[in-house]
């Protein structure tokens, strides 16, 4: 694959409540760059349907996969991960959306 900058593509975020379904995996396409106001590491990944969304990792879900592939986001392009999706509550309006907490390695 050929690397890609996400910052620089005009890829839709991922909606968690439309786009995915829990356990569903998707392949890694790009690196993962550290980036926006709140520092998160923000990538493509691929659905097998052929559609691309971008996503921004919790600190979690990025330990999570830079202790199963390495510190080198490059590295990630072309590996397999799951969603885990789960409700959470926003603390201001009280509003429950589906959020991915934890990511899954597909081996």
């Amino acid at each position: 694959m050929a690397k890609v900058d996400a910052s620089k593509v005009t890829i839709p975020f991922i909606n968690y409540q439309t786009d995915i379904k829990a356990n569903e995996e998707v392949i890694i396409g790009s690196e993962f760059i550290l980036s926006g106001q709140y520092e998160q590491y923000t990538g493509v990944v691929e659905f097998f349907d052929g559609k691309k969304r971008k996503i921004s990792l919790n600190k979690s879900s990025a330990t999570n996969l830079f202790s199963a592939f390495g510190d080198d986001t490059m590295d990630w392009v072309g590996k397999r991960i799951a969603f885990t999706l789960q409700d959470i509550t926003n603390p201001k309006t009280k509003q429950v959306i589906k959020d991915a907490r934890v990511w899954t390695v597909v081996k």
